[in-house]
């Protein structure tokens, strides 16, 4: 006789990642306040392999995008925002609540499936329960949705601290202008570096020690709606001690003007947008307001004639070409030959230069 406890429902989705829970979704669609759905995962909470996998993992598209149904997020962060691994398993908890106001779903977490067996219009789940005791479950339909069940190897262990792991939201965004070029750059890059990493035409010669002053850069400050970024006074690091020494020795063909700081010495912290003056660029602009040709000669090998050719005659034994040589010797006084091609057809003219 079967002892075994025996549990129903409409359906069993064994796997609770976002495959299993956009199967929930669906079956939502259809299914009654009071249906039941069994969701089974041999992992302790809703997540899948967004519970496995390694703390530093984000979520590589717009997150958004990554959902169960059209479930919204409630994150509130920018479309470009890569979530972290907290972020997402706590939108797939907040998918699982939202689809159970719509549908009783009976969480079993913690949970191994076994194998199953179809029985008729029936399938027979075998389970296995976190105390390890066997349970069944019939469902009229059986959705197995947990993947490879891959499980990853444990993290290697960090032997340096200076070695540090950074994602795009990690990093400050910088933008120069005039030339718009724009990018993200490591935390305690200085503005001259970064901007020789971005192809920016900015100055220096004196190999980043703040002798020479030809980095000066203008750090601008508000909201640029055309780069989607906001600058702030403190984007960049305070002010060291190579500018005190730079503007304390009164470089006179380069003073640090007021608001201007060392490319060489400041450090980007944050976004910043960032102004080249013109004197701090290698390539400047050079501006002539007179041109002299005079020693300039032109002489082309061909050269455009205009003339008049009279109308043919009938009776006129003067071919098109004759007449149009006749035109330009009247008209430009140059010389002109004309010879016939050994297939007696084609006349061929040359005029030649006076």
């Amino acid at each position: 006789m079967d002892t075994l406890q025996i549990d129903q429902c409409e359906i069993c989705i064994v796997g609770a990642g976002i495959a299993g829970l956009n199967a929930i979704f669906a079956a939502s669609q259809y299914l009654g306040r009071n249906d039941r759905v069994v969701l089974v995962d041999r992992r302790t909470r809703v997540g899948g392999m967004w519970t496995d996998t390694y703390d530093y993992v984000r979520l590589h598209q717009p997150y958004q995008l990554f959902t169960a149904g059209n479930i919204k997020w409630t994150l509130g962060k920018e479309r470009s925002y890569l979530a972290t691994k907290p972020e997402i398993l706590d939108h797939l908890r907040h998918c699982l609540n939202v689809i159970s106001k719509r549908v009783e779903v009976d969480e079993r977490f913690g949970w191994n499936y076994v194998s199953h067996e179809e029985t008729g219009s029936l399938v027979r789940v075998t389970l296995q329960a976190p105390d390890g005791q066997t349970r069944v479950i019939t469902a009229k339909r059986l959705i197995k949705a947990f993947g490879f069940q891959v499980e990853p190897n444990p993290p290697l262990t960090v032997s340096s601290a200076r070695v540090k792991s950074a994602t795009p939201n990690d990093m400050p965004r910088i933008v120069f202008t005039p030339s718009g070029l724009t990018g993200e750059v490591d935390t305690g890059t200085t503005v001259l570096a970064a901007a020789r990493q971005l192809g920016v035409d900015l100055d220096s010669v004196c190999g980043g020690r703040g002798i020479c002053g030809r980095c000066q850069v203008e750090p601008s400050t508000g909201s640029f709606a055309k780069w989607a970024i906001t600058s702030e006074a403190t984007a960049l690091s305070d002010w060291s001690s190579m500018e005190v020494d730079y503007e304390a020795k009164g470089n006179a063909r380069r003073p640090l003007r007021e608001g201007r700081r060392l490319g060489c010495a400041a450090a980007v912290r944050a976004d910043a947008v960032i102004a080249v003056p013109s004197e701090s660029q290698v390539h400047k602009q050079v501006v002539r307001k007179s041109v002299d040709l005079s020693g300039l000669v032109i002489d082309p090998q061909f050269r455009l004639f205009n003339v008049d050719v009279p109308k043919a005659v009938l009776g006129n034994s003067e071919s098109v070409t004759e007449l149009i040589g006749e035109a330009i010797v009247r008209t430009h006084g140059v010389a002109v030959r004309t010879w016939s091609t050994p297939d007696g057809f084609t006349i061929v003219w040359l005029v030649l230069a006076p």
